[in-house]
C-alpha cells in the first residue's frame, strides 16, 4: 500500500513540473503574439500614414490641375517664369562673352580679298591721320602737278592716299570724309595686293565726324566714349567700328580694373586713341594689325 502512494506521488510530482513548464511556455508564447500584434499593428499603422499622405498629394494634384488660375495669377505666374528666364539668358550672355573675350578676334571691317580691285561706284569712309607728305622725285617725275599727300584711314580700306595737286589740298588733318577710289590695278584677282600705293581717293566730300577729334602737336588724337564688358579689361585688343582693333596695354587696363567695386558686367570709358609709332609698317604687313593705341582712359558714367 505504502509502495503504491509513493508511485502515486513520484507520479503527481512529475505532472507539476511539466504543468509550470507548459504554463511558462504558453506565457512566453503569448508574449511574443502580443509582441508581434504590436509590431503588426505599428505596420498598419505606417501604412495607413503613408496611404493617406500619397491620397492627399494625388488629391493636391488633381486640384492643381482642376484649378481655374485668375487673371492676376496668371501674370503673376508668367513674370516670374519670363524674370527667371531673363536670370537665365544674362548668366548665358556673360558667359558668352567672356568665351568671345578669349578668343582671337579677326578685323572684320577690312575688306577680305584685298588683291580685288575696289569698286569705283563704292563710297568709302575715311579720316585724315596724316597731312603733307612729300612724293619721291621719280613719283614727281611722273606727274609734275602732285606736290604731296594726305593719309586717311578707311574703317573697311585702311591706310588710301588723298593726293594734293599744286599745293590745292581737298582734305585736312582730323576731318572726317566720304569719298570713291581710284584703283591703277589691273587684275581683278590673283594681282598685286592693295596697299598704301595701290589706291587713292576720288571726290573726297566732308561729312560728319564718326569719331571726335583733335590736334596735338600736328597729331590726330581720338575721343571716344565706349562701353567694354569687364571680360574685355583682361584683353590686349578690343574692336571700335570705326577705328577697328584698337591696342589696349595692360597698365592702363589694371589702372581700370582697380577702380572698380564689381568684378562684372559693362564699364563705361572714356579714351584717347594715336597712332601706334609703327603704324605703316603694321598695315603693309598684315591688314588686319590694330593701327591704333590707347593713350589714356578714366571710367565715365556721364554718357548714355
Amino acid at each position: 500500500m505504502s509502495s503504491f502512494q509513493q508511485k502515486n506521488s513520484g507520479a503527481g510530482n512529475e505532472c507539476g513540473c511539466n504543468l509550470e513548464e507548459k504554463l511558462k511556455e504558453i506565457e512566453k508564447l503569448r508574449k511574443t503574439v502580443n509582441r508581434l500584434n504590436n509590431v503588426l499593428e505599428i505596420r498598419n499603422n505606417d501604412v495607413k500614414t503613408t496611404s493617406k499622405r500619397c491620397d492627399n498629394l494625388r488629391k493636391e494634384c488633381e486640384d492643381l490641375k482642376k484649378m481655374k488660375k485668375t487673371p492676376g495669377e496668371e501674370d503673376n505666374l508668367l513674370v516670374l517664369e519670363k524674370n527667371q528666364m531673363l536670370e537665365e539668358k544674362d548668366d548665358e550672355l556673360y558667359r558668352l562673352r567672356k568665351e568671345l573675350h578669349k578668343k582671337k578676334y579677326v578685323v572684320a571691317n577690312i575688306i577680305p580679298h584685298h588683291c580685288k580691285i575696289v569698286d569705283k561706284s563704292r563710297y568709302f569712309d575715311g579720316v585724315v591721320i596724316r597731312e603733307n607728305i612729300t612724293y619721291s622725285e621719280k613719283r614727281k617725275e611722273r606727274n609734275s602737278t602732285i606736290s604731296s599727300f594726305n593719309l586717311l584711314f578707311s574703317p573697311t580700306l585702311g591706310l588710301i592716299r588723298a593726293i594734293n595737286k599744286s599745293g590745292n589740298k581737298k582734305t585736312k588733318l582730323g576731318k572726317w570724309y566720304h569719298f570713291r577710289v581710284n584703283d591703277p590695278r589691273r587684275k581683278n584677282n590673283g594681282g598685286a595686293p592693295y596697299t598704301i600705293d595701290a589706291a587713292t581717293t576720288k571726290d573726297p566730300h566732308r561729312v560728319r565726324s564718326l569719331r571726335g577729334t583733335e590736334i596735338i602737336e600736328s597729331q590726330v588724337v581720338f575721343l571716344l566714349h565706349t562701353t567694354l564688358d569687364y571680360g574685355a579689361l583682361y584683353n590686349e585688343y578690343f574692336e571700335d567700328k570705326c577705328l577697328n582693333l584698337i591696342l589696349f596695354s595692360e597698365a592702363l587696363r589694371l589702372s581700370i580694373r582697380n577702380q572698380l567695386l564689381f568684378k562684372h558686367g559693362e564699364v563705361k570709358l572714356s579714351m584717347k586713341i594715336k597712332l601706334r609709332e609703327d603704324y605703316e609698317e603694321l598695315f603693309r604687313y598684315d591688314h588686319t594689325r590694330p593701327l591704333f593705341e590707347v593713350i589714356s582712359v578714366t571710367v565715365d558714367n556721364t554718357f548714355y
